[in-house]
């Protein structure tokens, strides 16, 4: 899928809802998934718009070198110079997992330096201040409380329609 990518298994809420759909639809709960890593993926690419981080910091200016060095002019969109980066965002989902991803194609190289900021350039020389866009922190997985109710509510869809068909 892509070069850096995270599991979301959810907090205890989530797996409870996920362990009620599963008890519900059988092994069929992959859809339910998707719908999860796609909501994951999209407001992962809304936070470059809003150029913030998923529990609502704002994302580091530029520094005025890499303004100088960028194409056109102003205004400067951090991270959105040519959108690779943005683009390469994906969610999917394989049995009761969900994965999203960033980092493929023209921005393998610095989709995990973005995210967890970092020396980079010759010679590490330069910082590269951390903008998540994933909701990662502290070396996991961190579902703000926001995008935990959105998520609740999509498996709570799941399980309406797992339970009217069955």
């Amino acid at each position: 899928m892509s070069d850096y990518s995270v599991e979301i298994s959810g907090t205890d809420e989530l797996r409870r809802k996920l362990q009620e759909l599963a008890d519900a639809a059988g092994a069929g709960i992959t859809p339910a998934m998707q719908d999860v890593a796609e909501h994951i993926a999209e407001t992962s690419r809304l936070l470059f718009e809003e150029e913030e981080d998923p529990w609502g910091r704002p994302w580091e200016p530029l520094a005025e070198a890499t303004k100088r060095n960028r194409r056109g002019g102003p205004p400067y969109q951090i991270l959105r110079d040519q959108s690779h980066l943005y683009n390469s965002i994906i969610g999917n989902a394989e049995g009761d997992t969900a994965t999203v991803g960033a980092g493929t194609g023209p921005s393998r190289d610095y989709a995990r330096i973005h995210l967890f900021g970092g020396h980079a350039g010759r010679n590490h020389a330069t910082y590269i201040p951390a903008r998540p866009y994933l909701p990662i922190r502290d070396g996991g997985v961190d579902i703000p409380p926001e995008m935990e109710d959105d998520l609740l509510g999509i498996i709570e869809q799941h399980l309406e329609a797992a339970w009217t068909t069955s």
